[in-house]
C-alpha cells in the first residue's frame, strides 16, 4: 500500500503509517478546518513499482475509485478490503489474471454505506448545501 498524505493545517500524516482512523476522527472533531489529502503522484507510483518488480513479476494495483474520492474514509475502507481480498487470493495460489478478474468482479458488486453523526463536515467540505444540512438536522432531531 502506498499511503496518502493527509494534512491537518500545517501537519502532514501518512495514512495508516502515523495516522490511524481513530486519530483521524479525533482530529476531525478537534480541528476547525477540514483535512486535505494529496493525490499520489505518478512518480511515486513509478518508484514503488520499480521497487517491487523483479524479473518477470507482475503487480496487481488497486486504486481508489474516482467516484469514491470525495468520501475519503469510505474509499480507504473499500480499498483496504479489496487489498486484503487480493492477498487471500495470492495465498490461494491464483495467478495474476485470475486475481484481477476476481477483484474486478467484486468491485462491480461493492456498495459503500456511510453513516455520519453530524452533517456539519459534509457542509464544511462543500458536499452538501447549508439548506440540506439544516433539513437533515431537522429530520434527525
Amino acid at each position: 500500500m502506498i499511503p496518502l498524505i493527509v494534512s491537518f493545517n500545517d501537519e502532514e500524516y501518512l495514512d495508516g503509517v502515523n495516522l490511524y482512523p481513530k486519530q483521524f476522527y479525533e482530529k476531525l472533531i478537534e480541528e476547525d478546518t477540514l483535512p486535505k489529502t494529496s493525490q499520489i503522484t505518478p512518480i511515486r507510483f513509478s518508484e514503488e513499482y520499480k521497487r517491487l518488480l523483479k524479473d518477470d513479476d507482475k503487480l496487481i494495483v488497486i486504486t481508489i475509485s474516482s467516484k469514491l474520492s470525495g468520501t475519503y474514509a469510505s474509499a480507504a475502507i473499500a480499498e483496504r478490503l479489496l487489498y486484503q481480498y487480493a492477498l487471500k487470493l495470492i495465498d490461494k495460489g491464483l495467478n495474476v489474471e485470475n486475481i484481477v478478474e476476481e477483484i474486478n468482479n467484486i468491485k462491480s458488486k461493492l456498495n459503500i454505506i456511510a453513516m455520519v453523526n453530524t452533517l456539519e463536515y459534509l457542509k464544511k467540505g462543500g458536499r452538501i448545501s447549508s439548506t440540506v444540512a439544516f433539513a437533515g438536522r431537522t429530520i434527525i432531531n
